[in-house]
This record gives C-alpha cells, sequence and structure tokens, in this order.
C-alpha cells in the first residue's frame, strides 16, 4: 500500500495538495486489500518462503520498487511541490520499512533452524578493520561538502531538497566508526550469523588470517570480503578452528567477486 498507493493516486487523481479525500482513503483501501489477497494468492505457490523474501526476488523486487518511489519524491518537488511530493516519500520510506521486516522475520526463521541442526556452535565478538587513514579522510571532506551542499539547498529551496545531501553525508559515517567497537558472531553449520543477519557458507571462497586481519573472502556482490581487525577477535584460535571445519583457508591472492570490490578492499588496505 505505501509503495503503490502514491503512484496509483496520483495516475488518477492528480497531485496531492495537503488534505486527505475520501478518495484518497478508498485508492489506499484498495491497494491494500488487493495486495492482501495477491500476498495470500502467492504464498500458496512459494516452497520456500523464509528464504526466498529473504534473498529471493520477492524481497529484492518491492525493495527496489520501494526506492525508486522513495528517491522520486526529491525531483518531483520542484515540479509538483512540496506537498505532492510527500506522499512519494513516505510511501516508499513506508514499503522499504516493511520490506525489511519482512527480509528480517525471513532472516530470523532461517537463524533459528540453522542454530537447532548445529551441534556446536562458536559465539565470538570482533570489530571490523578500521578503514584506511585515506579513505577516513576521504569520507570527512565528504561529509563536510554535503553539509554545506545541505546549507545552500535549504537556503535557494524548500526544506526537502537538504535530504539529498544529508543522506549522502550520513552513508559516510560508516566508514568513520567502522572498527569503534566489537560486535557478536556466531559460526554456525549454515553460516556465520552477524546482527544483520546471517551469511551462508556459499557466499564465502576461503578465508585468511593475516598479521593484522581475519579476512573471509565473499564470492557475492556486492558485499565481497568481510575483514575484522586480528586483535579484536575474541579466541582467535577457537575462531580459526571453526573456520577451517568450514572453509579452505586462503591459497594465494583471492579475486573479489567484482571490480567495484576490488578497488574498495585496495583502499582499505591502503
Amino acid at each position: 500500500m505505501g509503495t503503490f498507493g502514491p503512484l496509483i493516486s496520483f495516475a488518477t487523481r492528480g497531485p496531492f495538495d495537503g488534505t486527505v479525500t475520501v478518495g484518497d482513503l478508498a485508492v489506499g483501501i484498495g491497494v491494500f486489500a488487493i495486495g492482501t489477497v495477491i500476498a495470500r494468492l502467492g504464498l500458496r505457490w512459494i516452497a520456500n518462503p523464509a528464504e526466498r523474501f529473504r534473498d529471493g526476488i520477492e524481497m529484492a523486487g518491492p525493495m527496489a520498487v520501494a526506492g525508486v518511489v522513495l528517491i522520486a519524491a526529491f525531483p518531483a518537488v520542484p515540479v509538483i511541490g512540496v506537498a505532492g511530493a510527500v506522499p512519494f516519500g513516505v510511501g516508499g520510506a513506508i514499503g522499504g520499512i516493511a520490506t525489511f521486516f519482512v527480509g528480517y522475520i525471513g532472516d530470523r526463521a532461517i537463524v533459528a533452524r540453522t542454530r537447532a541442526a548445529t551441534d556446536h556452535r562458536l559465539v565470538w565478538r570482533a570489530a571490523k578493520r578500521p578503514a584506511s587513514r585515506w579513505h577516513r579522510a576521504a569520507s570527512g571532506v565528504a561529509i563536510a561538502a554535503t553539509i554545506v551542499w545541505a546549507g545552500i539547498a535549504v537556503t535557494d529551496g524548500p526544506l526537502v531538497l537538504a535530504a539529498v545531501p544529508l543522506l549522502l553525508g550520513l552513508s559516510q559515517l560508516e566508514t568513520l566508526l567502522r572498527g569503534r567497537w566489537r560486535r557478536r558472531y556466531e559460526i554456525t553449520d549454515g553460516g556465520l550469523i552477524t546482527v544483520f543477519g546471517m551469511l551462508p557458507w556459499e557466499n564465502f571462497d576461503t578465508y585468511a588470517l593475516t598479521d593484522d586481519a581475519l579476512l573471509l573472502y565473499g564470492n557475492t556482490w556486492p558485499f565481497g570480503t568481510v575483514a575484522f581487525d586480528r586483535e579484536s577477535v575474541a579466541d582467535l584460535d577457537a575462531v580459526v578452528a571453526a573456520l577451517d571445519r568450514r572453509l579452505p583457508e586462503q591459497d594465494g591472492s583471492h579475486e573479489n567477486p567484482s571490480p567495484l570490490d576490488n578497488i574498495r578492499q585496495e583502499l582499505g588496505a591502503s
């Protein structure tokens, strides 16, 4: 409803003028009813809903559509005004959040199955390997630039125009904060469980232990390699022993799953 409601309302009733009418409510209720029926019928044809809504097109499709609707709110402002663009922003955000929680519920079901099927699982803590100084400096400059950009956008137009640079700036905070704290991880027979979900072992090729890092080499674009700071890994010997039973140790160089990830790894190691 959140994703398609604004699109259908715009196509049938024109831009939103700031007041909710009976017609707007009718569109929302109708889209919700149709979506519910489609979902109930569609679930009968899905063999494993938890996996499909975690990794399949059933997850990626609605998330992509919600993202397009959300992004469409920004260029819509100068064309149909702030009020007219609000439903796109709100609807896209609601659709994205709803899709995320559906995927999260599916992931929790898979995590529960994996834990139940694992005789000996290892719980440990580690911090991600910090980004290089050059990378952190570049992110700091980018954040400063987006703040200036947001200030200019506010002086020249509606407040909503500042959202784009601010979101870009927030995306760089992860680089500055990476490695600041240790997180909980869990090694099971089915995969690596993180605070964000489970990564199956099929998503990794090998692992390597270097002088400063524990590296899990991924094969799934765009995630690529997961790098932990070696000094932060609690009970390193037990972690390496557990990884040995699930992944081969790296022998030679590893080709990451995309040129973008290769460049990212070079920047992180410089």
